[in-house]
């Protein structure tokens, strides 16, 4: 007779952010229509464990918001990363539930 075990594994993360000039600032979002902190390309990665190439798909999807500021530089609301990044682990425990 087969047993079926279920495991549950809770993590959590603690980025801090610190250094460099720039690298979180508040500023308006239009998807969530509020004022929300945005982080620079490199805290963008780090919070949300990604590449830099997919935090841009993202981006270019809607699936992040993200503002350009007056000197070029690309900042990502960080409450659309942490919506992306919490539906992508709902997603693969499923996938993994599945299995």
């Amino acid at each position: 007779m087969k047993r079926k075990a279920t495991i549950t594994v809770e993590t959590e993360r603690l980025v801090v952010i610190s250094g460099s000039q720039g690298a979180a600032a508040t500023l308006w979002c239009e998807g969530c229509q509020a004022e929300v902190t945005m982080l620079g390309l490199d805290e963008a990665t780090a919070l949300a464990g990604l590449s830099n190439r997919a935090i841009f798909q993202l981006a270019e999807n809607g699936a992040i918001h993200f503002v350009e500021t007056a000197a070029g530089k690309a900042m990502f609301c960080v409450r659309s990363l942490r919506q992306q990044t919490q539906a992508r682990a709902t997603r693969l425990l499923n996938e993994e539930r599945k299995d």
